[in-house]
């Protein structure tokens, strides 16, 4: 039984909690976490939710990839009673970690009298490090870690074998601003990654920076790629690039996937194009808009918020049902919904709302009808998926987009 501090201290966000994952499964060992600290401009550095509900650091999905199961944030003495149980992986960094709280959590393992273990991630160049034993200075018995081209931490010995040459090329745009998905919330590249892997295809990824998009160029970066992604996220500023590119994939035929946010700004824009109006937004975004085509779950808990493991009810004979299955569940960070009023316009535009919860009162999940690959979900289908894994959603996103190659 032991306390194992993991600290990396040189990664961005993204790579917070991925080490201490690798070391976690290693041991068989326990995770645990404390409050994370961020930039306010860090919009999506807590974007990652917890089977049980809780809005965590977006870094410490690689918890849940390594099929360790993570909680929400707790104190220091909390870590240490657990310890005593059995063992227990801590990540910690300088820049997202207050360093009074990493000193409290050593300071109270010393005094409770628990063996502590304190590991240094240090980095040899941006994607490759090892981890050091920081009471003695040498290298602690484990594999190097290499950060693969989506992110991806694992050990190797010594670098990842490349993909081989002959295998195709499919290019993909994520519309988002590059540091949003490399260096702060690594969801939606690590999940894209996973889907090639199992496909056995290459992803040449590209991003649409939402300040470009609006410069005017959406025909030309949609005109490159073999797919869309129209990811989830905080920041709504991303919202005008995101239907600017969807009505781009929606003219060109380009298969599209929406994550959360990306489903609603994807429904947004069938819905402006189908009634020819561009006063229409989300109440999120423009909340004096004429018309809003996401409402406030608002129901019976003022301000709700849906997050954590929800149950999903795809339709009969949609595609989304064929996809994923009758009944599902999806990682939930949201608190608006598609509004009821405008579901017979999108209709009628062929999108049709393909799954529900189970009561019938939240579009979980939309498709349109006639194009090769237009497809949302109101959750966060990346945050389940894995290595050797994919969700499902993800992996038939890309075949479609390797079709459209």
């Amino acid at each position: 039984m032991a306390l194992i501090i993991v600290e990396h201290n040189q990664s961005p966000p993204a790579l917070y909690g991925a080490a201490a994952a690798i070391v976690a499964r290693a041991r068989g060992a326990a995770a645990m976490h404390l409050p994370a600290r961020f930039d306010p401009a860090a919009l999506e550095a807590c974007q990652h939710v917890t089977g049980e509900g809780a809005l965590v650091a977006s870094g410490l999905i690689w918890f849940d990839r390594a099929g360790v199961p993570l909680s929400a944030a707790t104190t220091p003495d909390e870590i240490v009673k657990r310890a005593r149980d059995g063992d227990v992986v801590v990540p910690i960094s300088g820049a997202l970690t207050d360093r009074r709280d990493a000193e409290a959590l050593l300071q109270a393992a010393a005094e409770s009298g628990e063996p502590a273990e304190h590991l240094i991630v240090e980095a040899a160049d941006d994607d490759t490090f090892r981890l050091i034993d920081a009471a003695t200075g040498k290298p602690a018995p484990f594999p190097v870690l290499v950060r693969d081209g989506y992110g991806r931490l694992a050990p190797s010995e010594p670098r990842f074998a490349h993909r081989a040459a002959s295998a195709p090329v499919v290019r993909i745009l994520v519309v988002g601003n590059p540091a949003d998905h490399l260096d702060i919330n690594p969801a939606t590249l690590a999940a894209l990654g996973d889907a090639a892997d199992l496909l056995d295809i290459r992803l040449a990824v590209s991003f649409a920076p939402p300040a470009e998009v609006l410069a005017g160029h959406a025909a030309r970066l949609a005109a490159f790629a073999d797919g869309i992604v129209l990811p989830g996220g905080a920041n709504m500023a991303n919202v005008p690039a995101q239907i600017a590119i969807a009505e781009e994939a929606w003219r060109s035929s380009t298969p599209v996937v929406g994550l959360c946010l990306g489903m609603q700004t994807m429904t947004t824009a069938v819905i402006r194009g189908a009634s020819g109006r561009n006063d229409i937004n989300l109440a999120e975004v423009d909340p004096d808009a004429a018309l809003h085509t996401f409402v406030p779950l608002m129901g019976t808990v003022p301000d709700r918020h849906k997050l954590g493991e929800c149950p999903v009810v795809t339709m009969t004979g949609s595609r989304l049902n064929a996809v994923i299955g009758a009944l599902s569940t999806i990682r939930s960070n949201h608190r608006f919904k598609l509004n009821p009023q405008l579901i017979e316009i999108a209709e009628a535009a062929g999108l049709a709302v393909t799954a529900r919860d189970p009561d019938g009162a939240i579009a979980e999940g939309v498709e349109l009808g006639g194009h090769p690959f237009f497809m949302g979900m109101q959750g966060h289908p990346e945050l389940k998926s894995r290595k050797g894994a994919p969700h499902p959603l993800l992996k038939a996103f890309v075949e479609a987009a390797s079709k459209h190659a």
